[in-house]
């Protein structure tokens, strides 16, 4: 005679972020249009956790493609924020969101010593090139920017890159 035993092993939902996760914006980098702000998210509180979290940790070292996740644990909840390191190439012209861009794996483990899968998500806001036109002389005035016929008007044409960087700019007169 014999007796056999099956111990199930309890299953642990992966967790992911219920409020999209931290967001960036690539004006932020190097060249960007509004750059040295914007590019690190704020400390976002990660919710929706079971009760019994012991430790969250990441599963390699908190880098995703384009950036870098940290983590905190401050008043019993945890935390983290993302910091965009490179340009997202976001597809189409225009500016756009790409929601959840970049991410990271993490590790939840629970007072009673299983484990749980989970991942953190940062989302990254296009900077693509802008131009503003300045009037300067001419026959029109000076917030008028519509030259018609037989006008002569000078400026100038300020043109921000972005954090995409220029790739044609086409000027037509006529």
């Amino acid at each position: 005679d014999s007796l056999t035993m099956q111990v199930d092993k309890e299953t642990i939902p992966p967790y992911k972020p219920i409020s999209g996760g931290a967001h960036v914006d690539e004006a932020g980098l190097a060249g960007g249009s509004t750059e040295g702000t914007g590019h690190v998210s704020d400390w976002n509180e990660i919710t929706g956790l079971p009760a019994g979290i012991k430790d969250i940790s990441f599963k390699t070292n908190g880098n995703g493609d384009y950036g870098t996740f940290e983590l905190k644990l401050e008043n019993g909840k945890y935390y983290y924020r993302y910091t965009l390191k490179k340009n997202y190439e976001h597809g189409g012209p225009g500016k756009d969101v790409a929601l959840e861009a970049d991410d990271a794996e993490i590790v939840i483990t629970y007072a009673d010593g299983n484990k749980g899968d989970g991942s953190l998500v940062a989302s990254i806001t296009d900077d693509v090139p802008a131009v503003e036109v300045i009037a300067g002389t001419g026959d029109q005035p000076d917030d008028t920017y519509t030259i018609g016929s037989g006008s002569s008007s000078g400026g100038e044409l300020e043109i921000q890159g972005g954090a995409d960087g220029l790739k044609t700019v086409s000027v037509s007169l006529g």
